[in-house]
């Protein structure tokens, strides 16, 4: 009886330690990994505060800030 309760026990145990590990939900939404060494990033960061990679770029028609890998400008008309 012993033995059943403690196998029941650690299944339990491991279904509940697995399913915090597969949460696929995205606690910080804002942040993002450089391309350059990995480092975390917060949105509004122009370089990356690890390697000084460049993330942003000024627009030349509206100085908007805007990522420096964009072809065009969302804020201009």
């Amino acid at each position: 009886m012993m033995l059943a309760i403690l196998i029941i026990s650690v299944i339990v145990i491991c279904i509940f330690v697995k399913g915090e590990d597969s949460c696929s939900c995205n606690v910080n939404s804002n942040l993002s990994s450089c391309n350059s060494c990995g480092f975390i990033l917060k949105e509004e960061y122009n370089y990356c505060p690890n390697c000084k990679e460049k993330l942003k770029r000024k627009c030349e028609k509206c100085g908007q800030m805007i990522d420096v890998n964009w072809r065009a400008c969302p804020y201009c008309e």
